[in-house]
């Protein structure tokens, strides 16, 4: 079967005929501006929405880095405190090794508790934290007086010893006392930035205003849609009327045609009776001659 395809490129009309028997099937009939139209329209709508996710995923992204700096800093924090705890958790082990150090030498000298010698080391080492910083004790006049005595006596081996691993204990006592303060302080810092996460709450704020730019782009997608359905209907309101003029034009230009064809029939009526009448005149005329 000989078929033949029609394509009409200004309207883009598509239709199939067949060449033996003349009959003819549309087969679709499609505005290419429309398709522009509609293709352009996709492409604004589908680039309105890919800047607000875009947007929308900045600002999240953004809060979701600060949220996340903001714990880690926290978690840094907690880890150093940690650590502190566990240095002075060493440094006590420490201190424990060295009194159990000095019972071992006041055991090896064989020095009793309650001896004038062990009382005098006592009132040394109570001299030697305050004067390291470790102690803040106060001194009773007796005591005062002792110290005083104990200037112009020379000390016993064994005082020397105990005093000399009672320093090192108040190096250890020292370093306790700083990493406690530091400890304080990271806990104030940690409470501090928790406080402030809390406050700040930037996940939820950005959440917030990505729905908005999601929202707004969405509003301002339908309110194209409706701009473009008002320009639609007054193009065709206009295209109608365009056409209603048209038709009127025609209407009159055929009126107008038609008046000159009516006057040359009347004149040919016109002529065809003259010469019925002539031709009659001529005959009476030769009736009347004979």
């Amino acid at each position: 079967m000989a078929l033949s395809i029609n394509i009409n490129v200004n309207n883009s009309d598509i239709s199939i005929k067949n060449s033996k028997t003349g009959a003819k099937k549309n087969i679709k009939s499609i505005s290419a501006g429309n398709l522009n139209d509609m293709t352009d329209r996709e492409f604004n709508i589908s680039q309105k929405r890919k800047i607000a996710r875009k947007q929308a995923m900045k600002l999240i992204s953004d809060a979701w880095d600060k949220d996340n700096k903001a714990a880690q800093g926290i978690k840094d924090m907690e880890s150093e405190k940690a650590d502190i705890a566990n240095i002075n958790a060493d440094l006590k082990s420490k201190l424990k090794d060295i009194d159990k150090s000095q019972k071992d030498l006041q055991e090896l000298y064989g020095v009793h508790s309650e001896s004038q010698e062990q009382k005098d080391l006592e009132l040394l080492k109570k001299y030697q934290d305050n004067r390291n910083g470790v102690s803040n004790d106060k001194f009773s006049k007796e005591e005062i007086d002792r110290l005083k005595e104990l200037q112009n006596e020379p000390l016993t081996e064994y005082q020397k010893k105990a005093l000399m691993i009672n320093s090192s204990k108040d190096v250890i006592r020292s370093q306790i006392d700083q990493n406690a303060l530091k400890a304080m302080n990271k806990t104030m810092s940690i409470n501090n930035a928790k406080l402030e996460q809390l406050k700040s709450q930037d996940m939820l704020k950005a959440g917030d205003a990505a729905d908005s730019i999601i929202e707004a782009a969405d509003k301002d997608i339908f309110g194209m849609l409706v701009n473009e359905g008002k320009q639609n209907i007054d193009d065709n309101m206009k295209e109608q009327q365009e056409e209603a003029k048209q038709k009127k034009r025609r209407k009159r230009s055929k009126s107008r045609l038609m008046k000159p064809r009516r006057n040359v029939r009347k004149r040919k009526s016109f002529l065809k009776m003259n010469n019925r009448q002539t031709s009659l005149s001529l005959i009476i005329q030769l009736i009347v001659r004979l």
